[in-house]
Order: structure tokens, then sequence, then C-alpha cells
């Protein structure tokens, strides 16, 4: 994984399943914050690149066919283990649990021609009910530019034994930058949460381009394999006749193995 060698340290998490990537992530020099920011897309990086389709009329015997209006591509996610929990941090499921930042990553496409983006909701299903969230990053971006932001997610974010440049340990501090407005999360503290992407006040479209998301998991111990099943349902509208006008679109759901 090719990442800016501009940042001099990097911490590193687990790897466990296929399409998961070890948590190879840049820090600032100097810095204790693991630093979140969107970049281009790299092919290594890519999962899969999913269709924002609508349905337009039929074709006789052969069914409705499809018009594609939009595209977002799904990169691997990072996954960390987390550590040191700051006293009272931990939700009991009175068993012993593991804890984990889950960093999502994606690129929404500019939209075809005569087309833009009015809204854009990415929904995070969890396999297994009793993995709960501790916290959603970010979990509310209301300004009307680009921001940088930093959550205290109360661990520590752990590093591999082989890793001995730098400290065993690093702060408890998750930095995100050029965070695009405005992005809303919900439900923390279950199995399935969502972020909203909406258009900020007096303009027309949610851009497209990358993004990254994150959660803190709380995992029981011996809990079975994990997945998350995502799913981007997104508002758009088409120009007709010098009018716009709400299209109905839909994209396929995709499930990608974490631990």
């Amino acid at each position: 994984m090719k990442k800016s060698t501009q940042l001099a340290a990097i911490i590193a998490g687990i790897l466990i399943g296929t399409g998961v990537t070890m948590a190879n992530q840049n820090l600032s020099t100097g810095s204790a914050s693991l630093v979140l920011e969107p970049g281009p897309l790299a092919a290594d990086d890519l999962l899969k690149t999913l269709d924002i389709v609508s349905t337009q009329g039929t074709l006789g015997e052969e069914g409705e066919f499809r018009v594609v209006d939009g595209r977002v591509s799904v990169l691997k996610p990072f996954v960390y283990k987390l550590t040191n929990p700051k006293p009272g941090r931990i939700v009991s499921h009175g068993e012993k649990s593991h804890f984990y930042l889950v960093e999502f990553r994606f690129t929404l496409h500019p939209p075809e021609t005569k087309r833009r983006y009015q809204e854009m909701k990415l929904e995070v299903k969890l396999s297994n009910s009793k993995v709960t969230t501790l916290e959603l990053l970010p979990n509310r971006v209301n300004t009307e530019a680009d921001v940088n932001q930093t959550f205290d997610i109360g661990f520590s974010i752990a590093l591999p034994e082989t890793q001995t440049s730098v400290e065993a340990k690093m702060g408890q501090t998750v930095n995100f930058k050029r965070q695009l407005p405005i992005i809303t999360a919900f439900n923390e503290s279950d199995s399935d949460f969502y972020w909203i992407y909406s258009k900020p006040p007096g303009a027309n479209t949610v851009e497209p381009g990358s993004r990254i998301v994150a959660a803190v998991i709380q995992v029981p111990d011996n809990s079975p394999p994990l997945s998350a099943t995502i799913q981007w349902k997104v508002k758009l509208e088409r120009r007709f006749l010098g009018d716009w006008r709400d299209v109905v679109v839909s994209v396929e759901p995709i499930t990608i193995p974490l631990l």
C-alpha cells in the first residue's frame, strides 16, 4: 500500500479477513494523532465500483432497462486495534471485549451529464448484533467550508510488535482532514449505523469526491468473524426540458469482511 512520503511515522493495526487492509496510516511527524485525509483513488485500494442506477421504461419481454446516473467506488477498509481505554469508556456486555477503529473509505464519482447529487446516505450493518459502536466519526460537520476535525476516541492505537522506530502506543486522537460539509452520523451505540451527506445551504449539489468515515467498535470475546454490509442511498436530480426533477436511483449493497 503506497502512502504519502510526506508523513514520517506510520502506525499499523492488524490484517484480518480478505479485503481488509492492514492499517498502515500516516502520522504527522511529532504528532500523537492519527491523520485521516481523503486522497486520489488508487487501483490497489479498490474493492469494487458500484453503479448508481435508475429504471427507465421497459424493453418488451426483456423487462426494464437501467440507466447509470453515477458511480461510487468502495475502497478497502482499515482496521486498527485499540488498547488502554480511559476509565468509564467501556460499554459492558458482561464479558471480555476487544476494541477496534474501523475506517471506511469510498469515492463518489461525478454524476453523468445533466444530473446532480442531492443527498447521500451511507448505511453500515454489522453482521453481529452484539458488536456495538462506541463512537461514529465524524459525528457532525455543519460548516459551509472544508474543515479539519480532531476527536479524542478514548483509546490508544496499538502498533505491531515489529514496529520499533516509534513508541509502542500512540495518542488517543483521530484527526480528519478536509471534511466536506454537511455530515451527520446516526445510531451510535448500535450495530446498524449511518452517515448522511447533505448539500450546504445555498448549494445545489453534494459534491463528488473521496470520503472517509470511521467507527470505534466493541467486539465481545470469542465472537464469530465480523463483516459489514454497506448500502448507499442516493437522492439525485436529472435535468429534463429545462427543469430539475427527482429521480429514483439505487445502489447494490456490498458486504466486506472486517475481523
